[in-house]
């Protein structure tokens, strides 16, 4: 499908896409006007014959500027995630959010969590007012301790997005909500992956009941470590999630899981 090139941009990536409808997608991602290292926003909208750039403003004070995901639970509804950062040739580290109204993006505010690095590389939307996002966090005292990231969740109302507590396990150096979907406000589903201190890498299961989040138990395949990347719920107790898992000999291949009667196991999967 022919997708525009923005004009005066260097490079161009879609990261992250929802449809409403056959004939309603937006497409999110960034362009690059000044070669690598200054990463702009970027949009594009379906409109069932073509696609089009649509305008999508980066915060005001930001050097670099990312989204990864977006949600559209309504034709004139959209919530796009990601992180934009106040350094050139920086890493992006501040949580950004941006809401469609069907006409223009808007930024909506969204908290950091004291942390010294956040992105969000997830989002699902249940309905216009309710959404949620993950992702990760770097604090100081994180850095200062050997550990890595924390896992990151927000949620969002359509006018604010503030923090939701996650979970994180005992003994881990680095962890991640890399997806999450969302049944209903009550009813979400996310997964990434968990680094032990003694540096093994696990798949991570969480899901939200409304109140709070609890963590499931995830197989990882023998003699590998692995991560789960991609999330889809089509049922409330139905969920499939893919990922990759590396083997003790170096080898690298497909993973999926699926969550039916309460439990995640391996569904076998092809690795061409």
């Amino acid at each position: 499908m022919p997708t525009p090139v923005p004009p005066k941009s260097f490079n161009s990536e879609l990261n992250g896409v929802s449809c409403f409808a056959p004939g309603s997608c937006m497409a999110v991602g960034d362009q690059n006007f000044n070669g690598p290292g200054t990463p702009a926003n970027l949009a594009e909208r379906w409109d069932g014959t073509r696609w089009s750039v649509v305008p999508i403003p980066d915060p005001r004070s930001s050097a670099a500027s990312v989204l990864l995901a977006v949600s559209c639970p309504a034709a004139a509804t959209c919530e796009a995630t990601g992180s934009y950062g106040v350094q050139p040739n920086a890493v992006p580290e501040r949580t950004l959010t941006e809401r469609w109204n069907g006409t223009s993006w808007q930024i909506v505010p969204s908290p950091n969590p004291h942390a010294i690095e956040s992105t969000m590389f997830s989002v699902s939307c249940d309905s216009a007012t309710d959404c949620k996002a993950t992702g990760e966090s770097f604090t100081e005292g994180h850095i200062t301790d050997g550990i890595g990231s924390r896992t990151l969740a927000e949620q969002g109302n359509g006018t604010q997005w503030s923090l939701v507590p996650t979970l994180n396990p005992a003994g881990s150096a680095e962890d991640q909500l890399s997806a999450i979907f969302c049944n209903a406000p009550q009813q979400c589903m996310a997964v990434g992956s968990d680094v032990a201190l003694a540096g093994s890498q696990i798949p991570l299961a969480e899901r939200w009941n409304g109140t709070q989040w609890s963590r499931l138990f995830v197989p990882n395949p023998p003699l590998t470590e692995s991560g789960l990347n991609g999330l889809s719920c089509p049922q409330p107790t139905l969920c499939v999630a893919v990922g990759a898992a590396i083997s003790s000999f170096g080898g690298l291949f497909t993973l999926a899981e699926e969550w039916q009667n309460g439990r995640w196991h391996i569904t076998p999967t092809p690795s061409p």
